[in-house]
C-alpha cells in the first residue's frame, strides 16, 4: 500500500492528527521484520528497492538524529516502541536492529489486559 493511500485511510474525512514522520518511522521498523513478497512490495512502495538494509536503517537513524539537532531553540522528543503479544516468538535480530537504529523499546504485553493501553501510553 502506498503511503498516500495509507494517509488517506487515516484521514478519511475526519478531524484526525498524526505525524507523517512517526508513520514513516513505524513503517521503517516494520520493514525490518517483513520478508518475501511483503518486504519487496514495501521496498518498492517506499522507493527503497535499490538500497541495502544497512543503508535504509542508517538513513532513518541519521534523519531522526538530525531532527533532534536542527533547531537548538526547539525541544523535540522522538519515542519509538514495538509492542508484541506476550508469548509470541520475536526474532532477536528484529529487536536488535530496531533498538540500534530507531532507539525503539521492544516489549511484550498482554493485550487482553484492561491496563494494556495505559501501559503503552505511559512509555
Amino acid at each position: 500500500m502506498k503511503t498516500t493511500k495509507l494517509i488517506n485511510l487515516l484521514l478519511n474525512g475526519s478531524n484526525t492528527f498524526f505525524s507523517p514522520l512517526s508513520l514513516n518511522a513505524a513503517l521503517g521498523m516494520l520493514y525490518n521484520g517483513a520478508s518475501g513478497e511483503t518486504r519487496a512490495e514495501m521496498a518498492e512502495a517506499h522507493g527503497m528497492a535499490d538500497f541495502t538494509d544497512t543503508e535504509i536503517n542508517e538513513y532513518y537513524q541519521k534523519m531522526l538524529q538530525a531532527l533532534l539537532k536542527i533547531d537548538p531553540n526547539t525541544d523535540i522528543g522522538i519515542a519509538n516502541s514495538i509492542w508484541y503479544r506476550i508469548g509470541l516468538p520475536v526474532k532477536q535480530p528484529f529487536i536488535d536492529v530496531n533498538r540500534n537504529f530507531f532507539e525503539a523499546e521492544v516489549k511484550s504485553l498482554d493485550f487482553n489486559s484492561p491496563d494494556a493501553a495505559n501501559i503503552i501510553n505511559k512509555c
